[in-house]
């Protein structure tokens, strides 16, 4: 399986282990409310979609195999 390339900026940000003290500041700092009716929305839409888990997995097979086949164009900049 290809390794899918990222913009090096993104890269550096994922790839760079986190501390312990820097996740549990991270986690430390609730959500805000409209962070939490964002999130229950999406959930309420992606359920209605997808209302099965027989449904949700092969969404989830069909979009692995479109991320991990067709890797994203690196971003220049």
């Amino acid at each position: 399986m290809k390794r899918q390339q990222l913009a090096p900026a993104i890269a550096e940000r994922c790839e760079t282990p986190l501390s312990i003290e820097a996740y549990a500041r991270r986690l430390a700092v609730p959500p805000n409310d409209e962070d939490v009716e964002r999130t229950r929305e999406l959930v309420r839409w992606f359920c209605r979609r997808y209302p099965t888990a027989k449904e949700r997995f092969a969404y989830i097979r069909r979009k692995y195999a479109e991320w991990t086949r067709n890797p994203p164009v690196p971003i220049e900049g």
